[in-house]
C-alpha cells in the first residue's frame, strides 16, 4: 500500500494569562460547537479533552463508516499515522536510558558499507529530521530489515548533514530498524514491552494486526476495508499504529510524570533543536525528538503535540499542556471538513482558542 504523509507546518496559537489556565466549557458551549460540527461540517471523528482527573469532553461524532452510516463509537480506533513517530522517539530514549546507545552515535555504528555522504548521520540527525535525508518512503513494500535499510541509505542527501530541518518518514523508518538490530526483537514488541504495556494501553495495536482486530476498526473513507496481511519496513515507525483518545490520553498523563522516561530523558525528548517559521503572530514553534513544541511570547504556558494525516484513512492531533495537565486528543477517519479545513486541525484550533483560557 502506498502510503502519503504531508507535512503540515501548523501552529495552533491562544492568548492565556501568566497564571493557570481556565477551560470554559459553557459560554460559548463547547458541546453545541462540536455538535455544529457534526452537523453542518460534516465532521466525523472523537474529541476527547481531559484537565487533571477531570474529563470534560469524550464524544465520538458523525460516522465511522461514513458510506455504511454506522456512527462513531467515542472508544473506536483509528489509524494515528505519524503520531507513531513519538512511540519511536519514546523508544530510542528507552533505550538511551538502558545505556543500549548514545544521542551521538553515528549511523556507520549500525550499518555496515554505509555511503560516505552518510558517515556524519548521528541519532539525533534523525531524530530531529536534520539528517538531510528527503522524504522518499524509500522501505515500503520492503520485508527484509538489511534491505529496507540498504534502499533508504543509498538514496542521495537532499541537503548537508545538520543543515536545516527536513521532515522525512524515511528517518524515522531507519530508528525503527536500530531498535530492531539492538533489541533483537521487532519495533512492535519494544513498543509494546515499554510503551503500551506499563501504560495498559490495551487498545493500541499495530497495522499489521489491523485484518485480526475486528472490533475497533474504523474503515478507508469510501468505506472499503484496506487489505493489510503482511508487514513491512515502509509501514512501521514512522506510522503504523492505531489507538484510541483514551489510550492517547494515558500517553500523555505519562509525559507529565516519570512513568516511562526521566525528566532528563523528557528533556531532551521536548528540546527545540530547530525553530519552525509559523505564520502565527506572537508565536513561536520548534521541533524536538518527534514532537512539535509551541509557545506563546511572554506566557510561560507551552503545548508539547503530534499530529498526522494519511490519505487512505484520516487525521489525527494530540495535544498536551503539561503545566496544567490539559490533554485534547481530535481523532477523524476523514480528511477535509465541508468548509475546506483539516478537521483536526480546526477542531483543535477552535477549542484552544475559544475554550481553553
Amino acid at each position: 500500500m502506498k502510503s502519503h504523509y504531508t507535512f503540515l507546518l501548523i501552529l495552533i496559537a491562544f492568548v492565556t494569562n501568566s497564571t493557570a489556565q481556565e477551560i470554559n466549557v459553557s459560554s460559548p458551549n463547547i458541546h453545541q460547537f462540536l455538535n455544529n460540527a457534526e452537523k453542518n461540517l460534516d465532521f466525523n471523528g472523537t474529541v476527547l479533552l481531559i484537565r487533571g482527573n477531570d474529563t470534560l469532553v469524550h464524544q465520538g461524532y458523525g460516522y465511522s463508516d461514513r458510506k455504511n452510516k454506522i456512527s462513531t463509537n467515542k472508544s473506536i480506533a483509528y489509524n494515528i499515522a505519524s503520531v507513531t513517530k513519538g512511540f519511536t522517539a519514546i523508544a530510542i530514549m528507552k533505550l538511551v536510558e538502558e545505556g543500549k546507545l548514545s544521542l551521538s552515535d553515528p549511523l556507520k555504528k549500525y550499518f555496515e558499507n554505509l555511503p560516505i555522504d552518510k558517515n556524519t548521520i548521528t541519532i539525533h540527525h534523525l531524530l530531529s529530521h536534520t539528517s538531510g535525508i528527503g522524504q522518499n518512503y524509500a522501505a515500503e513494500g520492503e520485508k527484509e530489515l538489511e534491505k529496507a535499510a540498504e534502499k533508504i541509505l543509498q538514496l542521495p542527501l537532499v541537503d548537508s548533514v545538520g543543515k536545516r530541518f527536513l521532515y522525512s518518514n524515511d528517518n524515522y523508518m531507519l530508528l525503527g530498524i536500530i531498535i530492531e538490530k539492538l533489541t533483537g526483537g521487532t519495533w512492535e514488541s519494544y513498543i509494546t514491552r515499554t510503551i503500551l504495556s506499563p501504560l495498559e494501553m490495551n487498545e493500541t495495536f499495530f497495522q499489521n494486526e489491523y485484518g485480526a482486530v475486528t472490533n475497533l476498526r474504523v474503515p478507508m473513507i469510501d468505506g472499503k476495508k484496506p487489505n493489510i496481511n503482511n508487514r513491512d519496513y515502509g509501514m512501521m515507525s514512522s506510522t503504523g499504529i492505531f489507538s484510541t483518545a483514551i489510550d492517547l490520553a494515558k500517553l500523555g498523563k505519562a509525559l507529565y510524570t516519570h512513568k516511562i522516561l526521566t525528566q532528563a530523558s523528557k528533556n531532551l525528548l521536548f528540546g527545540k533543536y530547530t525553530k519552525i517559521q509559523s505564520p502565527w503572530a506572537g508565536s513561536n514553534s520548534f521541533y524536538g525528538y518527534a514532537f512539535f513544541v509551541t509557545e506563546i511570547e511572554g506566557v510561560p504556558i507551552e503545548k508539547i503535540w503530534l499530529r498526522g494525516n494519511e490519505d487512505q484513512w484520516g487525521t489525527a492531533i494530540a495535544f498536551w499542556l503539561p503545566k496544567t495537565e490539559t490533554t485534547l486528543i481530535v481523532l477523524s477517519n476523514s480528511l477535509t471538513l465541508s468548509n475546506g479545513e483539516k478537521p483536526h486541525i480546526y477542531i483543535s484550533n477552535q477549542i484552544l482558542k475559544n475554550f481553553i483560557r
